[in-house]
């Protein structure tokens, strides 16, 4: 009687730690399988000679984000403020539409803060700033 419950109980060790182990390595897989793919933010920080003086970097730098977007899965851009030096140069705005539109025409989404060389000097009624 006593080697029937012995190999019961040891059945039973057995069929459990089968159990276990199937179910947490199952579980285990699934979870790495589910994760989610790498990706990209690119961020563009102070711009604003760029836009200024050197428009060929703003543009390289614009066509290096289109070119290498898929490869890096570039999921957005931001940019943080000084996009331009003189806010109210419309040479300098229109420099960095130029190079803003490159993302627009390859559909990479941006987002651009503004910065204190964009609105500094360019001072439209009824707008206030405070530090």
């Amino acid at each position: 009687m006593k080697s029937l419950a012995k190999r019961t109980s040891a059945v039973r060790f057995l069929l459990r730690f089968c159990v276990y182990n199937t179910l947490c390595f199952s579980f285990a897989g699934v979870a790495q399988s589910q994760s989610a793919p790498d990706f990209t933010i690119v961020v563009l920080p102070d711009t604003q000679y760029y836009s200024e003086s050197y428009p060929n970097i703003l543009n390289s730098q614009m066509q290096w984000i289109v070119a290498n977007a898929s490869g890096l899965n570039v999921q957005a851009v931001l940019g943080v403020g000084d996009i331009v030096n003189n806010g109210s140069s419309s040479t300098e705005w229109a420099t960095a539409d130029a190079a803003y539109k490159m993302l627009d025409s390859a559909h990479i989404p941006y987002f651009a803060a503004i910065g204190n060389h964009d609105y500094d000097n360019n001072h439209p009624p009824g707008r206030t700033s405070a530090a």
